[in-house]
């Protein structure tokens, strides 16, 4: 059995992709995955690198998961993200939490048991119908920490969560994995939908201060899940170019997004006042490490050209 020197000199030795990422400059602009719906179901047992199809519950549960997405977007067009969710790393939950975010709204309530899982509808969901749901006005911050599924989610993400939770308790969940491992610690924040990277634990409160107050923190914003990336792009340009310190603005109105050859013309509204952001898509753009113990790859990123008024 390795001391604990031994191990720390390992720990030490390993690649993470997130500090190769930032090494990098790898671009955050743009990078947050888009949702229009979060479904969040409680399941504090130990999450396997594919969290909502290998555990110990039902397979028929899985499938059900598994397929709610595709369900929800045939009956509504919008799309929909199932993430596991808990506030310890061990629990027997007898009456898991459950929670529906969708157009700046939160549905909270209580599934019976875990085998009630298999129970939710598509149908349902479309309707904003989640067992015992009643509306919340509390917000939920989500940190991935599924080490599983990336070393970066745990190694970086559980410090961010256990400094979140000191302050800001039961509002904060650990959450499997939201998407782009090398921009660990990932903080998701519902409803408003703003998922942020480079999370630090120093830098975590004064985002989700931010939030609470109903504004975007634009140095460390990945983007916006409910726009599609250009628009998220066009926000966080938008946000920095306003000079607020320390880059906090009231979200972006998006009214338009043009692409014509290279060059995108996104015309939004800040604070009341039209902008258009012109920015161009450049494939290729830098090297990252996508994930953990994969091969160096070309990272694509939006670059700046003009922030113009009107």
């Amino acid at each position: 059995m390795e001391d604990s020197t031994t191990e720390d000199s390992i720990l030490s030795e390993r690649i993470y992709c997130s500090e190769v990422a930032l090494q990098m400059d790898a671009p955050l602009v743009g990078t947050a995955v888009p949702v229009d719906a979060w479904l969040l179901i409680e399941y504090p047992r130990p999450w396997k690198a594919k969290a909502l199809i290998d555990n110990e519950l039902d397979p028929k549960i899985n499938t059900l998961l598994e397929d709610l997405p595709a369900q929800f977007r045939a009956l509504t067009g919008a799309r929909m993200r199932v993430q596991w969710i808990k506030q310890a790393a061990w629990a027997d939950v007898v009456q898991p939490r459950i929670f529906l975010v969708r157009d700046g709204q939160v549905l909270a309530g209580e599934l019976p048991s875990y085998q009630a899982i298999g129970r939710l509808a598509a149908a349902d969901l479309a309707a904003g119908l989640i067992p015992g749901g009643r509306s919340s006005a509390a917000p939920l911050y989500l940190v991935c920490t599924n080490g599983q599924r990336d070393l970066c989610c745990a190694r970086f993400g559980l410090p961010l969560y256990e400094a979140l939770r000191v302050e800001f308790g039961g509002t904060v969940w650990q959450t499997t994995h939201v998407g782009g491992h090398r921009y660990a610690p990932n903080l998701l924040c519902l409803p408003s939908g703003c998922v942020y990277g480079y999370v630090m634990p120093e830098l975590g409160a004064s985002i989700v201060r931010a939030d609470q107050q109903g504004l975007v923190y634009g140095a460390n914003l990945r983007g916006r899940a409910c726009l599609e990336e250009a628009a998220q792009a066009a926000e966080v340009f938008a946000v920095r170019a306003a000079g607020e310190a320390p880059h906090t603005s009231s979200p972006a109105v998006i009214h338009s997004c043009d692409k014509q050859a290279d060059e995108i013309a996104v015309r939004l509204s800040l604070h009341g006042e039209k902008r258009t952001i012109t920015m161009r898509h450049v494939a290729q753009h830098h090297i990252a490490i996508a994930s953990c113990g994969k091969s160096e790859k070309a990272i694509d990123g939006y670059e700046l050209l003009e922030v113009a008024d009107g």
